[in-house]
């Protein structure tokens, strides 16, 4: 094995900057933007999908993207620190898709010297995040260019020990999907069950009234709570895994050291919504039984405390809701809304008892859920195992 520079195997194709102006309300041709390449090197082009002419495939030709493609995200967010240099191998599902800026496109000189599976594997080394960071500018948002890219340097082996990796790495990589899969059928199963039993977040058939009425808006704020020195448990918006809608960690502060956006005293069952970006949905449950957990007051916290929090949840998740929350964003660079903007929607609310029906089936599914999370999360132990042993 030695270790060589990207540059030396492979070339990196820029994307188009396509305008907003471009985009339409519906064709055959989708924009490959940053946001398609999603945390754990997953390619979707219907997240959140921006369509383009369909004349524009003539016109753009050398930025169409096919099958198999690999892709490379050039940008990060601040607030979701999770895609800078990640690679996703492009599905399109097939539509025409056509590369836009900040995203780069692989393309390989000597197909003899690099197993094209391997590529995409040994750019998913988790390490290779730390290398990018060092050379990332910007402000809300980093940015590497395609000169750091080609810089990285990468372990090669003979090319059929490259196969060799790629094929365990492959099968791992199966099962996860598979995992993977189950989850989002649950998840579906979940949404189904609520049209069925409900319709929809906004049905006349039942009583209707407004999200702050049915949860208790009095959240304790930091400085009444705690003195100085005290240790505090600070759950930012970076906090989240916005894929399983959890909270996956948390930054340990002493009153007096803590970011001023630590603001908001969290107690279990809390639903934490972002108020930036609504459409990445960063929206969690607060699961700890910590005294000293606190929310950045980049969330709007909803307690409920008249309504079945499986029920609120549900409906927040919702695509309705988040498309609604959507269009009342301001800001370009940095699109937000205001609590109130959560606050004062309006829902439907069903019984009490039928809500209650929802939430036993939520928690079933719920249970399956977290054994198949079980299994996902020790398959992918061993994935980066196997990436650790080989590319180091």
């Amino acid at each position: 094995m030695k270790k060589v520079r990207l540059k030396e195997i492979c070339d990196l194709q820029n994307g188009y900057a396509f305008k907003s102006t471009d985009y339409i309300e519906k064709s055959n041709t989708l924009n490959c933007r940053m946001s398609n390449i999603r945390p754990g090197a997953v390619f979707d082009i219907e997240y959140s999908p921006k369509y383009l002419p369909d004349e524009f495939v003539k016109k753009y030709e050398e930025f169409i993207l096919k099958d198999g493609d690999i892709v490379i995200a050039m940008t990060d967010l601040a607030d979701d620190p999770k895609i800078l240099g990640v690679p996703a191998e492009v599905d399109t599902k097939g539509k025409n898709v056509l590369l836009n800026q900040r995203v780069g496109k692989l393309i390989i000189k000597n197909k003899d010297k690099i197993y094209y599976s391997y590529l995409k594997y040994v750019l998913s080394n988790p390490a290779n995040k730390e290398y990018y960071k060092k050379f990332a500018g910007g402000g809300l948002q980093l940015n590497i260019s395609k000169k750091d890219i080609l810089n990285l340097e990468i372990p090669i082996y003979e090319i059929n020990k490259q196969m060799e990796i790629s094929n365990k790495l492959n099968k791992i990589q199966e099962i996860i999907n598979i995992r993977k899969k189950q989850i989002e059928q649950l998840d579906e199963l979940i949404k189904s069950q609520f049209v069925e039993m409900f319709g929809d977040i906004k049905n006349d058939d039942f009583d209707n009234s407004q999200i702050k009425d049915l949860v208790d808006t009095n959240i304790i704020k930091t400085k009444k709570k705690f003195k100085k020195n005290d240790v505090i448990k600070y759950i930012d918006i970076s906090s989240i895994d916005n894929i399983k809608n959890e909270i996956i960690g948390f930054t340990e502060y002493k009153i007096g050291d803590e970011p001023s956006r630590a603001q908001q005293c969290l107690v279990k069952g809390d639903i934490l919504i972002s108020t930036v970006r609504p459409n990445l949905k960063n929206i969690a449950v607060n699961d700890y039984n910590d005294e000293n957990i606190i929310g950045s007051s980049g969330f709007c916290v909803l307690r409920p405390n008249k309504c079945e929090l499986e029920y609120l949840l549900a409906v927040v998740k919702s695509e309705k809701f988040t498309n609604d929350m959507v269009a009342k964003t301001t800001g370009a660079n940095y699109p937000a809304i205001h609590s109130t903007d959560i606050l004062n929607y309006e829902i439907a609310v069903p019984p009490i008892e039928l809500q209650n029906q929802f939430a036993k089936i939520v928690k079933q599914i719920d249970k399956q859920k977290s054994e198949i999370q079980k299994s996902l999360e020790e398959t992918q132990k061993l994935q980066d195992s196997l990436m650790n042993k080989y590319f180091g």
